[in-house]
């Protein structure tokens, strides 16, 4: 306490304040290096978080683009095309999009397989449309409205010469047909063989069509069998193509299940990391929070201590000096601080009591002269203001009255100029008036010569 008697008090609050600054620096080095380390921690949770979306948009991509091959391979719609075009041309810029996030090589590896696969899925399916579309995507398209036409030239005849057994054998043929184009079933395929061998066998020794018609079903029974074949033939490719694309869909599945756990692992690391960065900033933060703040407490209170005890008692002399009692001992008077030119300061305050008291005396004397001549001069102000007030008003008073003669010379004016118009109009419709009379009277005598005129003519007919 001896020691904080000869420091100065600004020195000791220095002290304090030096403290809790170097408190207030170290966590704002912590708080500083804590939001660097946060943001990159962001930054990567960002990156990870579009790598884990644009991984499940590619992964939903993928299952449009199958929903509209499956509607495509039902519905035979062009329109079905072009969707799962537009969901790939979307699906695959994504991919390059994905490797701008990963960094490992792995990663990088899968995502170019997925990108071959996603590119050799969107060929196969291309040919299979293609082969669709020359087999003809309905039946007055392609190669089925040319074997419908080559087959109905040859179901006209027979029925016209009422081959029966080459008629049932067609339509056994026509059934097998389109059982094949429903199910791609190889077995079809080699019950047409043997209808065909049927169908030329009774051809040949029929009685019923004209040998010179036979050429005619030959030819056309050919060409039918022929586009048959190509049918049969394009079907079995789209069959093995549907079979390669389910193949590649099966492929492809597991591994953008991979990619998107492994963006999703990315994403719940970088979360996670951010987090324990935060716990221990906060941790490290309220550790030197906590030390600095017990530290300064300490010597606040230390210093507290040694400024309060001397100033109470300082109080204690200047109320008795206060109550006029000139002979109370100065306390602290030793200190070499500012507790110590308080002390010398209330000694002075001492020595001077009783000039302070005639100067209060003299200075009470000069506050009454002081507020007698400022009474004056408030009634010398309001008697000046009550003139300019006056004057005020009889001006207001005089321009409400000019106001009042220029608003009548107006509505004097308005009403002769306004009488002047309606006299003007009156006397126009009078005139109008006089016209329609005249009008009236010219036409009564024209509708009177018109029948004149009229009853001469009946007379002359």
């Amino acid at each position: 306490m001896n020691v904080l008697n000869n420091i100065r008090i600004g020195f000791q609050i220095s002290i304090i304040a030096g403290l809790a600054m170097i408190g207030f620096i170290i966590v704002g080095i912590f708080y500083y290096n804590s939001s660097v380390t946060q943001n990159e921690l962001l930054e990567e949770q960002n990156n990870a978080s579009q790598a884990a979306n644009l991984a499940l948009e590619l992964q939903y991509d993928l299952t449009n683009a199958k929903l509209h091959e499956t509607e495509f391979l039902l519905k035979l719609t062009m329109d079905k095309v072009e969707a799962h075009k537009a969901t790939l041309d979307e699906a695959i810029p994504q991919i390059d999009d994905l490797m701008k996030f990963h960094d490992e090589q792995k990663m990088l590896d899968l995502l170019v397989e997925i990108k071959e696969d996603f590119s050799a899925y969107a060929k196969q399916f291309y040919e299979v449309v293609d082969d669709k579309t020359v087999i003809g995507l309905t039946q007055s398209d392609g190669l089925q409205a040319e074997m419908s036409t080559a087959v109905d030239k040859v179901e006209e005849i027979i029925e016209t010469n009422e081959a029966v057994v080459l008629d049932e054998i067609l339509a056994q043929m026509r059934r097998g047909e389109k059982d094949f184009l429903l199910t791609s079933d190889p077995a079809h395929i080699a019950n047409m063989d043997i209808l065909m061998t049927a169908f030329d066998d009774q051809l040949a020794k029929t009685t019923a069509i004209p040998e010179y018609l036979k050429a005619d079903i030959e030819a056309g029974f050919n060409l039918y069998f022929a586009k048959f074949t190509a049918i049969s033939g394009l079907m079995m490719e789209v069959h093995q193509d549907e079979i390669v694309m389910a193949g590649m869909y099966t492929e492809v599945l597991p591994q953008l299940g991979e990619l998107v756990a492994d963006s999703q692992a990315d994403l719940n690391d970088a979360i996670a990391e951010m987090n324990a960065n935060s716990d221990d900033t906060l941790v490290l933060i309220l550790g030197v929070m906590f030390v600095v703040t017990t530290v300064v407490f300490g010597l606040a209170l230390l210093i507290g201590r040694a400024i309060s005890s001397p100033i109470g008692h300082m109080v204690e002399a200047m109320t008795t000096l206060a109550d006029g009692n000139l002979d109370v001992d100065i306390p602290a008077k030793d200190h070499k601080n500012e507790i110590g030119d308080m002390a010398s300061a209330v000694e002075i305050f001492k020595d001077n009591a009783i000039d302070n008291k005639r100067l209060a005396e003299e200075a009470e004397i000069q506050s009454k002269r002081m507020l007698e001549s400022e009474e004056r001069e408030r009634k010398e102000t309001a008697e000046r203001e009550m003139k300019e007030r006056e004057a005020a008003e009889r001006r207001r008073v005089e321009a409400e009255e000019e106001q009042r003669r220029m608003m009548n010379e107006m509505a004097d004016k308005f009403e002769s100029n306004v009488g002047g118009v309606v006299e003007a109009v009156s006397s126009a419709a009078t005139q109008a008036n006089a016209s329609a009379q005249s009008m009236s009277s010219i036409s009564e005598e024209t509708n009177t010569q018109a029948t004149t005129v009229a009853a001469a003519a009946e007379q002359a007919s």
